[in-house]
């Protein structure tokens, strides 16, 4: 296995997960089957992956746990609370959806949300900006995961406890065998977590090796982009984010690997400018202010037009990358003034 650099930045991951974040930006703005079945069996899964490739073993649990936090959940909260602005309106946008929270109940069922990160709509809270869900998936996946490479030193061995674990904790929440309430929530989002460990364990399985010198490169990531084509159309709709396995839970996880193998492999062959290496860079950013742009031009939509449905084919695309353009000159501002919201 071909080694890098532990502390090299590797434009190709960079590269991968701009693609994440842009596709994320576009599914959740569309409503086109054949692009959610092609997008979601790989994309979020992806960060996780790309996440447990720069796991660092040789941190002690508490310094993981701390810098965890630090990267994760302190952003969490602060992006949470820069889109309470949103939050404070959508109430008012769908109250059909919101069992008639209104006023100064908004706040108290944002706050709620925020501290829960419960489902996006509950009876009693919601979260202003619903996909940061990710942010403490993954904190929960860095601390169970670094608890875990303590026990066992083996990779593929922590893979495979990392499955056990992760499926375990996942139905036992989903079916109420473990002693809390549990079904029907995503409380914590812990359920994501658990659901996403694997992926998280799979990462840190890939832990240095060097993309650019796998051998017949284009030939393998044809194969692998042609099988998950196929497969992720036949396993049907799945994503972390909704806690759907699609028909097959193993063709699930199958699918993801193979897919985030394929874009990385990809664009370990393709150079790509400088400012998508910056998008990759960036992508916590992004995730955080993505509501925004997308909220300019539906509030712009219901006034001109009187239309609130912006999942049209030929804009969504468009949009995305729109709201990528709009927010990626704002990292100045965070670096300089906001730094902790980027995890710094």
């Amino acid at each position: 296995m071909a080694q890098i650099a532990e502390k090299k930045r590797l434009n190709y991951i960079d590269d991968a997960k701009a693609l994440a974040i842009f596709l994320m930006i576009v599914g959740h703005l569309g409503y086109y089957k054949i692009t959610d079945l092609l997008i979601y069996g790989f994309h979020i899964p992806l960060f996780f992956i790309v996440s447990g490739m720069f796991f660092n073993p040789g941190r002690s649990f508490r310094e993981n746990v701390s810098k965890g936090f630090k990267q994760l959940i302190i952003p969490y909260l602060c992006f949470e609370i820069i889109n309470l602005s949103i939050g404070w309106i959508s109430p008012y946008q769908h109250p059909e959806q919101f069992h008639g929270i209104t006023g100064l109940g908004i706040v108290k069922a944002a706050l709620l949300g925020i501290l829960f990160g419960q489902d996006y709509v509950t009876k009693i809270s919601f979260l202003p900006l619903g996909p940061l869900w990710f942010l403490v998936a993954l904190f929960w996946d860095r601390t169970l995961f670094a608890a875990l490479s303590k026990l066992f030193k083996n990779k593929y061995l922590l893979l495979a406890v990392s499955f056990v674990v992760g499926l375990g904790l996942y139905f036992g929440l989903s079916n109420n065998i473990l002693p809390f309430k549990s079904a029907g929530t995503n409380i914590f989002s812990i359920r994501c977590a658990a659901m996403a460990l694997p992926f998280y364990a799979f990462g840190y399985l890939l832990k240095g090796l060097d993309f650019k010198k796998i051998k017949y490169r284009p030939l393998i990531t044809v194969a692998l982009a042609a099988f998950y084509a196929v497969s992720s159309l036949y396993n049907g709709l799945c994503g972390i984010d909704e806690l759907l396995f699609g028909k097959n839970i193993v063709l699930y996880y199958l699918n993801a690997v193979v897919g985030t193998l394929a874009v990385i492999l990809f664009f370990s062959m393709v150079e790509m400018p400088e400012y998508i290496h910056s998008v990759g860079r960036n992508t916590l950013l992004i995730l955080g202010l993505s509501a925004f742009p997308v909220f300019i031009y539906k509030l712009f939509q219901t006034l001109i037009f009187h239309n609130t449905y912006i999942a049209h084919y030929y804009i969504y695309v468009p949009l995305s990358v729109a709201c990528i353009v709009v927010i990626m000159p704002l990292r100045k501002f965070f670096e300089k003034y906001l730094p902790f919201a980027l995890g710094k």
